[in-house]
């Protein structure tokens, strides 16, 4: 199967770096359709931050699913 690995780092989230709090990172594991295969997240609130990753995962959605979820600004997810 081929697939993508995408990479997230927290230095590039708002939120994170409005708290001053920016290591970490999000990293997918995206086949060539898009479907969403797996998800690492390390950093504060790692824990929180994966459960629409989960739910994705097992719901079979893929990476425009997660584009098109419409989240409160400036939040971690």
């Amino acid at each position: 199967m081929n697939y993508h690995v995408v990479t997230w780092p927290f230095n590039e989230n708002d939120r994170a770096v409005t708290e001053l709090d920016t290591e970490g990172f999000i990293k997918g594991l995206v086949c060539k359709k898009g479907l969403i295969l797996g998800a690492t997240i390390v950093g504060p609130e790692a824990g929180e931050l994966i459960t629409p990753w989960v739910l994705a995962i097992n719901n079979k959605m893929n990476m425009k699913h997660m584009a098109d979820i419409i989240i409160p600004y400036p939040t971690l997810h």
